[in-house]
């Protein structure tokens, strides 16, 4: 689709590929990508990084950076939950994760207030990704831009024979790094299950390091993609709350055979919902009294975000 702007901001790479490459000479509109999260300062220095994966954006990795095929090589489901900011980024790496998802809808959500149908374009993506990360990994998707997000109506995808020199051009230019390739289709909802399954098994010989079909909307339905694709073939699945796809458990997708699972929204989702119940306490108290057992305490927000480690650095610089 063309290069991406970057008004000469230091382009995150892993290996020798970097964000906008994958962007601009894989022909995709739109991605999501793996890697290390930016930090503020020297704060990715005083903390263990984990690994970050972002639908439309990018992942977090450890300071010596696993790839993503090791993190898979574990032989445990990578769950990736959802981030939209540095700041969601941090909180998912504390609470442990080896991996965190950039979520279109997220950033769409909160960059625009806007829904997630195609209106956040591809250089506010990869800007994202250069505050938040360095790319480790992409996820592919065949819609017809302007894309949307999986779960919502009306979605279209480009031919097959259209998507897959994209796909190759991705898988070529990745040659000689650890940048791992997610292939997805979105096909199921306007062409139909076994369409999917066509794509899905044209992305796995075409050397896809994962394959995702989004949107199956049942158990059986899961079932039969698993089935369908070689056993050694990775798979996605997108878990949504309320959306078109059953809510499992990761262990269950485990058993099931799905070995990526990313699971986008909670964190906006449970955000939002806080945000709300807040400001409009707020409007109705004129005080926060009545929710603060739902807030951080202002230390615990310093703590957070590492207040003490700047103010000795700061003590160090003064002396």
């Amino acid at each position: 689709r063309g290069p991406v702007e970057h008004a000469g901001a230091a382009r995150p790479s892993v290996g020798r590929l970097e964000v906008d490459d994958l962007a601009a000479n894989g022909g995709v509109d739109r991605g999501e990508l793996v890697g290390q999260p930016r930090g503020h300062g020297s704060r990715a220095a005083l903390l263990p990084r984990n690994a970050l994966l972002l639908q439309g954006a990018g992942i977090v990795a450890w300071t010596i950076m696993d790839s993503i095929a090791d993190l898979l090589g574990t032989g445990e489901t990578l769950v990736l939950p959802g981030v939209y900011d540095s700041l969601s980024a941090l909180l998912a790496e504390l609470a442990g994760f080896p991996a965190i998802f950039l979520s279109g809808y997220c950033l769409s959500a909160t960059r625009l207030g806007e829904p997630d149908l195609g209106l956040l374009t591809q250089t506010e993506v990869t800007d994202a990704a250069r505050r938040i990360v360095t790319a480790a990994g992409a996820f592919l998707e065949d819609q017809v831009w302007p894309k949307r997000c999986g779960h919502m109506a009306r979605k279209r995808v480009v031919e097959l024979e259209e998507y897959l020199p994209k796909l190759r051009a991705a898988l070529d230019l990745r040659r000689g790094t650890l940048f791992h390739v997610t292939a997805r289709t979105d096909a199921r909802a306007p062409l139909g299950l076994d369409e999917a399954i066509r794509r899905a098994r044209a992305f796995a010989e075409a050397g896809a390091d994962a394959v995702f079909i989004e949107a199956p909307e049942s158990l059986e339905e899961m079932a039969a993609i698993r089935a369908a694709l070689p056993a050694e073939v990775p798979l996605v699945a997108n878990m949504i709350e309320n959306g078109k796809t059953p809510l499992r458990a990761a262990a269950d997708l485990h058993a099931a055979g799905f070995q990526i699972v990313t699971v986008p929204l909670a964190g906006l989702l449970a955000a939002t919902a806080a945000l709300r119940d807040v400001y409009r306490t707020l409007r109705q108290d004129g005080i926060t009294t009545r929710v603060a057992d739902r807030m951080l305490r202002f230390g615990e927000m310093n703590a957070l975000l590492g207040v003490e480690e700047r103010y000795r650095r700061e003590r160090e610089w003064l002396d």
